[in-house]
């Protein structure tokens, strides 16, 4: 079964996963396609290569864009992208995910959920992006290792926040977690999202034929490498449960 593995070294991030994506062998180009249909000006997306001590991966440099979206223009653009359709379903379902843990944080409905800061077309991006790199590489199951959080508090459009802040505790309200001394965001609620959608199974992952590599960075300067990788093969039974 063709299988991806998610190690989240320094966390996870929609732009993490789709450098990862990137280093692993999906062409620029591919990821490009689905957007060159949203009905939006988009801002330059431009895949780095990056390296930290004995690690070289991706960087995706995303350029400035003051481009903020509501839910319904969200979801519409989704929905008239020339993306195929088990990818507008893919990157749908993430973003329902992200509402209904925003509606329920907040003690709303999930119509009347503003976004703030995930609001911005960054996350179009993320969501597409990852849905297609899924596609690209015909991944039919996902694991995950831990995930880890940061501690303290961050700044954000609501003000200060514990860290992890409450949407993304939500989402992974059941996934196994370790918390790090770095005051630091290191899973975000699109990681987070991208996770919850994917990851059917909160096991360790069966034995797997590793045919691909990517290593995703993210934007932190840190003297630990804020990269997150990701292992593609097939896996196989163990041997004990062969018939």
């Amino acid at each position: 079964m063709r299988t991806l593995h998610i190690d989240p070294i320094f966390g996870i991030s929609g732009d993490m996963m789709i450098s990862a994506l990137i280093d692993a062998g999906m062409p620029i180009e591919f990821l490009l396609k689905p957007l060159t249909g949203v009905q939006a000006e988009l801002p330059s997306i431009v895949p780095v290569r990056k390296q930290q001590g004995t690690i070289q991966g991706i960087h995706l440099e995303i350029g400035a864009c003051q481009l903020h979206l509501s839910v319904h223009d969200m979801e519409t653009l989704i929905r008239a992208t020339d993306a195929d359709n088990e990818v507008k379903a893919d990157a749908l379902a993430m973003l329902e995910i992200i509402l209904e843990a925003e509606a329920k944080v907040h003690g709303t409905t999930r119509d009347e959920v503003h976004l703030h800061e995930l609001a911005h077309v960054d996350t179009l991006i993320d969501l597409l992006g990852v849905a297609t790199g899924i596609r690209y590489f015909g991944i039919q199951r996902v694991y995950c290792g831990t995930i880890p959080h940061g501690r303290g508090f961050i700044k954000t459009a609501h003000g200060m926040l514990p860290n992890p802040p409450p949407v993304t505790l939500e989402i992974l309200s059941d996934f196994p977690a370790f918390f790090c001394d770095e005051a630091l965001e290191m899973t975000t609620p699109t990681g987070a999202a991208i996770v919850r959608h994917y990851v059917k199974e909160k096991m360790l992952i069966p034995p797997l034929e590793v045919e691909r590599i990517g290593y995703g960075f993210g934007s932190y300067k840190t003297e630990k490498p804020d990269v997150l990788r990701l292992m593609i093969g097939a896996t196989r039974n163990p041997p004990w449960q062969d018939p």
